[in-house]
């Protein structure tokens, strides 16, 4: 990857869709691509604006990262109704469909606390609302990624233990104690909730980009 070009253009386009998205003008998840210029661009297709670039690989991370960091103020879900459900069941649609094991609300453009997780094993997925870790244990050193960072990989400390508060789907709230791999998914997502991105957790020299 190359240093995406950070202009005005990319900038006030990212602030638009921020905007269409806290209008709730365009609310629909985005399940054949998560990248967000795909929810930009019909988003201000709809309004008859039309893109006068072709979005890269770099552009999309910056988009992305763009929205992560200012959605650390995103809203709370406070009513869990047939949207939120549906929502929920599409974060993880497109999840599956890029072979990952966690996606949040930020990373498809939805300024909602709402992660999924998906070990791939029995009894392991989860949909979690306004997840907060409450405790955690230990130290763990692990080899990670993110769908927002393709093919970009480095090893990040995480605790080994965490015990994490959240809503399910039902509105009931639940108390999930997790290790190794699931603590780790946990705490991925909910970074991203809080703005934080895991290249910002990279140990120096361990980022690298692996070719498909």
């Amino acid at each position: 990857y190359t240093t995406p070009k950070v202009d005005a253009n990319n900038i006030l386009v990212a602030i638009a869709m921020m905007t269409l998205k806290k209008i709730g003008f365009y609310d629909t998840i985005v399940t054949d691509n998560f990248m967000i210029y795909s929810a930009l661009y019909e988003s201000l297709s709809q309004l008859g604006v039309e893109l006068k670039y072709e979005p890269n690989d770099e552009f999309n991370v910056f988009i992305t990262n763009f929205m992560i960091k200012v959605c650390q103020f995103e809203q709370e879900i406070d009513v869990i109704d047939d949207k939120i459900k549906e929502l929920a069941q599409d974060m993880i649609d497109t999840m599956h469909k890029w072979d990952g094991v966690g996606l949040a609300g930020p990373q498809v453009g939805v300024l909602k606390r709402i992660i999924v997780i998906d070990l791939y094993e029995e009894g392991s997925q989860f949909v979690l609302i306004n997840p907060v870790i409450v405790s955690q244990k230990g130290t763990q050193e692990v080899d990670e990624g993110c769908l927002s960072f393709p093919n970009k990989f480095g090893k990040v400390e995480r605790p080994k233990e965490v015990v994490v508060e959240a809503l399910d789907l039902d509105g009931c709230k639940i108390t999930l104690k997790a290790q190794d791999l699931l603590a780790q998914a946990l705490c991925h997502e909910i970074d991203h909730l809080n703005g934080v991105v895991f290249v910002e957790r990279v140990k120096p020299g361990t980022l690298e980009t692996v070719t498909p």
